[in-house]
């Protein structure tokens, strides 16, 4: 891909990490979110290509006993991103050059639940996502 600021085919910079945006629990237990990974340009940093992914994680029965019944408020449940980290992996032939090959980012988002009745109550779960390349959206 050429960027817009060097002005030359540059290769990408996946390194940077993933941006956990809105992350919400409702009354059953179910995690949602938004993940935004960036490729950025490796000679200069500007950001190249982007994906958006939509979290989702199903903790309903490990906070079963923290649920809100019949629409009384009798637990808060609040919810924080833990780990964050990219990911990055290639399919195809053994052996096949990098260019014959399928080039995946994705992200890997650990969340953490606490309810305020009980200090020692935490659930926790994982989400992983990933796309391909070609499927980023691009920014210049």
């Amino acid at each position: 891909m050429r960027c817009a600021s060097c002005n030359r085919f540059v290769s990408f910079d996946a390194e940077t990490e993933p941006e956990v945006d809105s992350l919400e629990i409702d009354e059953a237990g179910i995690v949602t979110g938004s993940v935004r990974i960036v490729n950025n340009c490796a000679e200069c940093g500007e950001e190249l290509k982007e994906a958006t992914f939509d979290l989702e994680i199903s903790l309903e029965k490990e906070c079963e006993e923290h649920v809100n019944d019949e629409g009384e408020d009798k637990h808060s449940l609040s919810v924080e991103a833990g780990d964050t980290e990219r990911t990055e992996r290639s399919d195809g032939r053994p052996g096949a050059p990098a260019r014959y090959r399928k080039q995946f980012y994705g992200a890997r988002v650990t969340v953490s639940v606490t309810c305020e009745c009980d200090d020692s109550f935490t659930a926790t779960g994982e989400w992983a996502d990933e796309t391909q390349a070609s499927g980023m959206e691009e920014l210049t």
